[in-house]
């Protein structure tokens, strides 16, 4: 069991759904309602999954969190692309958004990684 918030990836999660949460805040209308509902959920489950898996009882345990936070970041990028085709919100916004995700996603997968490491040299 470790403190989730010393976890560099879980700060990351945490800053980019504050930062979807603002973009969003202006979205109107019942569709855009809905989306900006899935946007910010996708993207605060990703931390939450980190939070949670770091305080479960084992490194596989863990690594399962992981991965359902993988599932949530591309989750995550998927609305952002319909967010932008549908002309929601700007695309150069959804750009840096989606970009942040994919290096967030690729530092769940490395963590995921060196946790199942981790867990194989153990009896």
């Amino acid at each position: 069991m470790q403190d989730f918030r010393r976890l560099l990836v879980w700060q990351r999660a945490q800053g980019l759904a504050a930062r979807v949460h603002g973009c969003t805040r202006e979205l109107a209308g019942t569709d855009a309602a809905s989306l900006r509902s899935q946007v910010r959920r996708s993207s605060m489950s990703i931390a939450a999954n980190i939070a949670e898996g770091a305080t479960a009882g084992g490194a596989r345990q863990f690594a399962r969190y992981l991965q359902m936070a993988v599932a949530s970041a591309a989750e995550t990028e998927s609305h952002l692309d319909f967010a932008a085709r549908v002309q929601l919100l700007p695309e150069l916004l959804v750009r840096e958004l989606t970009d942040e995700v994919v290096m967030l996603r690729r530092q769940v997968i490395a963590l995921r990684k060196r946790v199942l490491e981790g867990a194989a040299g153990k009896p």
